[in-house]
């Protein structure tokens, strides 16, 4: 088990890293793209690359959101249950969420094999077949986190695994 929640922070901290990184390009693009207007020479091809980055940081980002627990809820009714209900409804809610994400990443695997070629930006050409890979990898990241977050709720808690680790 410490095993596997080594592994999820260190993919966690890949993930983050690859989505600051292609955000941050995102707005070097942007910005470059901006000035360039000013004097009459944008960025050619700015617009594929900004979408392109910004579709990378996206995908990773929503990963590293599954990992860190930080999705929106709405807790209004669960703060008032005892500690045994709450750790019931976690539980619901990770499984819930791991059979979306599952659903997501199929999804994902069947556009990716159907459109590997033949697909390109309009003014720089790239192949889109690379970033649906990485939204398919970002969804298999999110089924590792679930699962993780999974295990550790039934096997005693994350204040258990934290003293562990």
């Amino acid at each position: 088990m410490k095993r596997l929640i080594t592994l999820s922070e260190n993919i966690a901290k890949i993930v983050v890293s690859v989505s600051c990184i292609t955000l941050s390009l995102v707005v070097v693009i942007i910005a470059v793209n901006v000035v360039g207007r000013a004097f009459d020479k944008p960025l050619p091809g700015g617009f594929d690359l900004s979408i392109l980055c910004a579709a990378v940081s996206g995908s990773l980002a929503i990963a590293y959101t599954t990992k860190a627990n930080a999705h929106v809820n709405v807790d209004i009714i669960i703060n008032i249950l005892p500690p045994s209900l709450k750790k019931v409804q976690e539980i619901i809610s990770h499984l819930v969420t791991l059979f979306l994400f599952v659903i997501l990443a199929w999804q994902a695997a069947v556009v990716f094999i159907e459109r590997f070629v033949g697909e390109y930006t309009e003014t720089l050409e790239i192949p889109y077949w690379p970033f649906r890979l990485i939204w398919l990898l970002s969804m298999g990241c999110s089924i590792l986190f679930c699962i993780v977050q999974i295990l550790i709720l039934l096997t005693g808690g994350k204040e258990k695994w934290n003293q562990s680790l």
